[in-house]
């Protein structure tokens, strides 16, 4: 196509990344670089301020140099850290050479310690990024909480109401949920009668448009469906979007794409996860939920009948 920029093309090779580890080094051996700079700086203005240096003074700044510049082609070693602040703290010992000495050897130490805090970040992030891909179903920064949040099951009471099965959107509703991961664990159609509807919305007995949603939810059928799956609850509120089609629900959400009026479409209340058959807070009965060759004690993940594959 002519007029449209064009990207390079695509190998199915991931774009390399950046080794953060190796820059940190670059890092850690410029600073004991400019360390040394400051250290033989240090020579003259000492032998001018300071009266003279003795040999062995003078002996000690040189070679505290030197140590300096053999260890910023050691940065690459894991232990290399571990010396550097050793380092520092003969640096310190600079007090008795000449108090200026001792308080460059206070700056770089505070400077030295930065680095080990940011160093031990970039090893915890690359044993998490290590540990993802590993085992890409866990997020990036791994917690018990993830954990706890990714196994506990949930379950979810949805409707949707006569105008949803009136304009066929029954299969798109559906759709949209197991693409997200979630499991329909039971599907219903059934008609709602009066009583049902007025449990159902017993909360807004007595309101002015009372009357209204009874009329609305039992004009037709109703599909009721129980989803099930991790946070099964955040998730469909997610893929349902505001309440208000219009001026809360944003594109790509069900109300937000097929919805015009609230409170039409559908509507969800949740189950208590720890209940297999129940009903929902509102009152609506929840369809039955038979056993399905996904569940965990079905013969399909039996482990007495070896590997599938082999």
């Amino acid at each position: 196509m002519t007029g449209q920029p064009q990207g390079p093309a695509d190998s199915g090779d991931p774009t390399p990344r950046a080794d953060p580890w190796k820059s940190f080094g670059a890092v850690m051996a410029a600073t004991l670089l400019l360390e040394a700079i400051v250290v033989l700086l240090a020579i003259p203005v000492v032998g001018a301020v300071g009266g003279g240096l003795s040999p062995a003074s003078l002996g000690y700044l040189i070679g505290l140099a030197a140590a300096l510049i053999l260890l910023a082609g050691l940065q690459r070693r894991p232990w290399a850290i571990w010396v550097n602040l050793g380092v520092q703290l003969v640096l310190l010992a600079g007090f008795a050479v000449y108090p200026g000495v001792g308080f460059v050897g206070v700056l770089f130490t505070g400077v030295w310690v930065l680095i080990a805090y940011f160093r031990a970040e970039v090893r915890r992030r690359q044993r998490g990024e290590r540990r993802r891909q590993a085992e890409p179903g866990l997020p990036c920064e791994f917690s018990v909480g993830h954990l706890l949040l990714a196994t506990v099951t949930e379950r979810t009471l949805v409707l949707i109401k006569p105008d949803g099965v009136q304009r066929g959107l029954i299969g798109e509703i559906i759709g949209r949920i197991e693409r997200k991961g979630l499991t329909v664990a039971a599907l219903e159609l059934r008609n709602v009668n009066d009583e049902l509807a007025g449990r159902h919305y017993a909360e807004h007995e007595g309101k002015p448009f009372f009357g209204s949603l009874l009329e609305f939810i039992t004009s037709g059928p109703v599909v009721a469906a129980v989803v099930e799956g991790p946070r099964a609850v955040a998730a469909f509120r997610q893929l349902a979007g505001g309440t208000d089609p219009v001026d809360k629900a944003t594109p790509g959400t069900i109300r937000g794409d097929f919805g015009l009026k609230p409170n039409s479409t559908w509507c969800t209340a949740q189950i208590r996860p720890s209940r297999r058959s129940a009903r929902s807070r509102s009152g609506f009965p929840a369809p039955s939920a038979g056993r399905r060759a996904c569940e965990p004690d079905s013969p399909v993940y039996r482990s007495d009948e070896g590997d599938p594959a082999q």
